[in-house]
């Protein structure tokens, strides 16, 4: 969970509204107590999150629970990882 902090935590340095899209996995390590798994959340994609400019609106009953959801529609835009040029923000000039 760490990690998972730290990389967002260093790609919002970059890009301020990115949002991670992880995968739940797990790891094996090693305690003095033997082996336990530990959860590791990998990180597949970068987007650019943001919510459409509209008015929330209340939820409302469905029947079908497999309906499209009414209100705000996230919008997602791919982004790449930094470099780290851009994650250091640091350039020489010659």
């Amino acid at each position: 969970m760490i990690d998972l902090a730290d990389r967002i935590a260093r790609m919002r340095h970059a890009h301020p509204r990115a949002v991670p899209l992880v995968e739940l996995s797990s790891r094996v390590i090693k305690t003095r107590f033997g082996n336990r798994p530990i959860p590791f959340f990998r990180v597949l994609k970068w987007h650019e999150g943001g919510i459409a400019e509209e008015e929330p609106r209340q939820i409302e009953h469905q029947t079908n629970k497999y309906a499209e959801a009414k209100g705000k529609v996230p919008i997602l835009n791919r982004l790449e990882e930094p470099s780290v040029r851009e994650e250091l923000d640091d350039e020489i000039p010659f």
